[in-house]
């Protein structure tokens, strides 16, 4: 799960409630910016679940960073293997 870590206050701009943009970022050796990541073990207990019974859920019953990661409807996962950076 990615957690900014930083606010807009941190940089001077903004009130501290609102949380910086992937672009706003420290960049890593290559120049990519990198966010931190932090465990959300309880995501595995959703990932086993069958894709009906997914959708059944009460998304208001998902707590923490499994409802960020499930309720996002901005956020998708893909794997690209030829524009992959690590192997």
């Amino acid at each position: 799960m990615l957690d900014r870590g930083k606010t807009a206050k941190d940089k001077g701009s903004g009130s501290a409630d609102e949380a910086l943009s992937m672009a706003d970022q420290d960049g890593g050796q290559n120049g990519f910016n990198i966010p931190q990541v932090t465990p959300c073990l309880e995501v595995g207990e959703y990932l086993k679940m069958s894709p009906e019974d997914l959708h059944s859920l009460d998304s208001r019953r998902i707590q923490g960073c499994a409802r960020r990661l499930l309720c996002d409807a901005y956020m998708c996962m893909y794997q690209s293997l030829t524009m992959s950076l690590y192997k």
